[in-house]
């Protein structure tokens, strides 16, 4: 081949592949003459050394981000334009040169520890940490290297052994080693930069975890002290303050070794949607723990297709149908979502708690169950009565999420949190104390941020104040269909559609914000489940598809009439026709016989033979009493009562009482048939309890105290001091204390009057 003189050959313009690519190279000099090779040899060399300068450049004047120096070897090609061929053909002429420098004879290929080195060599300022972020690879570091780099302390000697470090101070006097003197030792530590969300505030924290001990290093007083405390060997090593200034040194080093603030962790006190930009939902972790919750991360952190959801929807489509009372709830749940961010931007001046009345086996609990609970909470399970029973910090342990608990067959609520429930209604939020309300430790305090929903045939609720803080919804007002078969279908896959809606909070609340609506409180109820309305439909738009909202909303009237209420009423009038009799032209019945007893007894005699009888007991209240035989009688068979332990799932309970007549003991569940005032009771429960102390007394010619404390505490769960103040308030009314410890009913004679 001719060769190629040197005025023929273009310097300034050399093909970029001779820089990276050794045959083509070599290719390209056998061309040439043996100046133009001398001569394209060294604009190669140039170009090896402006490499080098350039590299060095760029480490140095490379911006810091607290603290560490973050590499990307794309950018530094762009800037130096340098292709990315050439660079790797760098690194490997400078990877072999330092594994022949350091006697490693064979690398990992995706080993990148002499990039690093290479860029520590380069540094300004060596205590700098380094990320590399281009090329990916492995970074096989010394400790006791990197010790000696990040530790400025001469006098300090690192030492690892299965991963158990230990630090010497060696003391010297003159050149001369006079001691050396273990001051820690400790395995390998964790520093994580935490980003916390308490409830209502964003906070860092930087903590140290190291052995079992955790210390927050953002505690200006104690973190030194406690670091010390932590690192330190076991036994006396003498006075700390000898060693400060070691101590010093070492804690910098930690810091610079392990303290990566480019690593974030996101922790919660609690999930949920808290406003713009505080949607704490994936990728948060939460700092408590329970069944419940674990099941929530799992929701917020599910992968789904648009597809599933845009199914999910059109069969929950189905599974609503017309039915008002399912879409009520529905709507009320999507409101429930955005009720802290609502109630904080003060756009609604409370947000209502859901009571959802119907009698049993209606649907109403697999209805809130699949609609709610399961594709919100991804739980099928619903909280009880036992949940809140004795201490608060039952609840305190379910504010993992801001979003409702879900109490079902609740009957009445506990005094202690009736206050709490009226606060909450109307602020985003409520901090509890627990225990003595002088301390400010945390462990006594707990916030409570989750509205109720409940559904039930028995509750009670005749706090006029707490009853205007809910919607009431009773399923006889409705006409309910039965799409059972469609909510077993989805029942196992809805929770995506919770899932999808968390993923697009952010769009919702745009469009929440364009609603116009009154701040007023009177326009609270209706507010909510517009707002539900609104949601449905904005989802239901996403996937090209229309979402038909509730018609109307039939509110409580401020009574809650119960299936406790309903088959009170059905047993009335019931005895009322069996107890008629007509007396010189004029129809009597059993509340004549309640007037006078002795002049109207047939209206008793009448009902008898049904199994029933008339009652009244010591503080005047009258009953019908319903025996065993009588249910036959009442057609209570749609109720589900066939034997008198039904009446208890209504709010019924039966006893034993004595017949007037014979003094037999009876078991009977007792109807009462007048709501007459009585100024012993403050409550529905404080009644149940005075006739529960009544009847033992009845069975009783004298009761000891703690007899009776016993009895109430093992068969109704009273404590003593409840049966203590009943007593206080019955005795000289309706009991007598014969002595110190002894009770006994007055015999009293009350005669009522009726309306007939």
């Amino acid at each position: 081949m001719e060769e190629i003189k040197q005025d023929k050959v273009d310097f300034s313009s050399l093909p970029q592949e001779i820089f990276y690519d050794v045959d083509l190279r070599n290719s390209f000099l056998q061309n040439l003459d043996l100046k133009s090779q001398d001569k394209v040899k060294c604009k190669i060399l140039e170009r090896y050394e402006q490499y080098g300068k350039d590299f060095k450049e760029y480490i140095k004047n490379h911006e810091i981000k607290d603290g560490c120096l973050y590499f990307d070897s794309k950018e530094f090609c762009e800037k130096h334009n340098i292709s990315k061929k050439e660079f790797e053909y760098r690194l490997e002429i400078t990877k072999k040169a330092y594994n022949k420098v350091e006697g490693i004879e064979e690398a990992e290929d995706d080993d990148i520890t002499f990039l690093f080195e290479e860029i520590y060599s380069n540094l300004k300022d060596n205590s700098t940490k380094i990320k590399i972020i281009s090329p990916k690879g492995k970074i096989n570091y010394d400790e006791e290297k990197l010790f000696n780099r990040l530790c400025k302390n001469g006098c300090l000697d690192f030492k690892d052994i299965r991963n158990l470090h230990s630090i010497d101070y060696k003391i010297y006097d003159g050149d001369f080693l006079v001691k050396v003197k273990t001051i820690a030792t400790y395995t390998k530590p964790r520093i994580e930069n935490i980003l916390n969300f308490n409830g209502n505030e964003f906070e860092n924290k930087k903590l140290l975890k190291i052995k079992d001990e955790i210390i927050d290093l953002k505690d200006g007083i104690n973190y030194f002290d406690n670091f010390i405390e932590a690192i330190k060997p076991k036994g006396n090593i003498g006075c700390i303050s000898n060693y400060l200034e070691q101590y010093s040194d070492i804690y910098d080093y930690f810091v610079k070794r392990y303290d990566d603030e480019s690593e974030i962790i996101k922790k919660t006190d609690s999930y949920g949607f808290y406003g713009g930009g505080k949607d704490m939902y994936r990728n948060w972790e939460l700092n408590l723990s329970t069944d419940r919750a674990r099941d929530f991360k799992k929701l917020i952190n599910t992968e789904y297709e648009l597809k599933e959801v845009e199914t999910l929807l059109i069969k929950l489509k189905e599974y609503l149908g017309n039915d008002d009372f399912t879409k009520i709830i529905f709507e009320w749940g999507l409101a429930s979502i955005f009720r802290y961010d609502l109630m904080n931007s003060k756009r609604l001046h409370k947000f209502p708690y859901l009571l959802v009345i119907g009698k049993q086996r209606i649907g109403k609990t697999a209805r809130i169950n699949t609609i709610f609970n399961k594709m919100l909470l991804n739980t099928n399970y619903a909280y009880g009565s036992d949940d809140l029973k004795g201490s608060i910090s039952k609840i305190a342990k379910e504010q993992y999420v801001n979003l409702p608990m879900w109490f079902d067959e609740l009957v009445v609520f506990p005094d202690k949190l009736i206050d709490w429930l009226k606060a909450m209604a109307t602020v985003k939020d409520t901090v509890i104390i627990r225990g003595n309300k002088n301390t400010n430790e945390e462990d006594y305090k707990f916030t409570l941020r989750r509205p109720f929903l409940i559904s039930t045939n028995r509750f009670t609720l005749d706090d006029p104040a707490l009853l205007e803080r809910f919607i009431i919804i009773s399923a006889s007002d409705y006409e309910l269909e039965d799409h059972s078969d469609i909510g077993n279908e989805i029942q196992d896959h809805i929770y995506k559609v919770g899932a999808f809606i968390y993923d697009n909070i952010e769009m919702i609340k745009k469009y929440i914000d364009t609603l116009d609506f009154e701040y007023a409180r009177e326009k609270a109820n209706e507010n909510t489940i517009m707002i539900g309305r609104e949601i449905a439909k904005i989802i239901y738009q996403f996937f090209d598809l229309e979402y038909i909202p509730s018609n109307e909303v039939k509110y409580g009237n401020g009574s809650i009439y119960s299936s406790k209420d309903t088959i009170k009423q059905k047993i009335i009038d019931e005895v009322i026709r069996k107890s008629e009799w007509i007396e010189n032209g004029i129809k009597r019945n059993i509340f004549d016989y309640f007037v006078d007893p002795e002049t109207y007894k047939q209206g008793a005699e009448n009902i008898t033979k049904y199994g029933m009888f008339p009652y009244s007991d010591r503080i005047g209240r009258n009953y019908i009493a319903i025996t065993k035989t009588a249910i036959m009688h009442l057609k209570l068979k749609d109720e589900g009562i066939k034997k008198l332990t039904d009446f208890d799932a209504h709010e019924l309970e039966y006893t034993v009482i004595r017949e007037k007549v014979t003094g037999t003991p009876k078991r009977v569940v007792l109807i009462p048939v007048s709501d007459i005032e009585d100024d012993i009771a403050e409550s529905p429960e404080e009644q149940k309890n005075i006739q529960r102390i009544i009847n033992y007394l009845e069975t009783e010619e004298k009761a000891h105290e703690v007899y009776l404390v016993t009895k109430m505490k093992e068969d109704f769960e009273v404590e003593e001091e409840t049966t203590l103040e009943i007593l206080k308030k019955l005795s000289g009314k309706v009991v007598r204390k014969i002595d110190q410890w002894h009770y006994m009913l007055i015999n009293i004679s009350k005669q009522m009057t009726l309306d007939k």
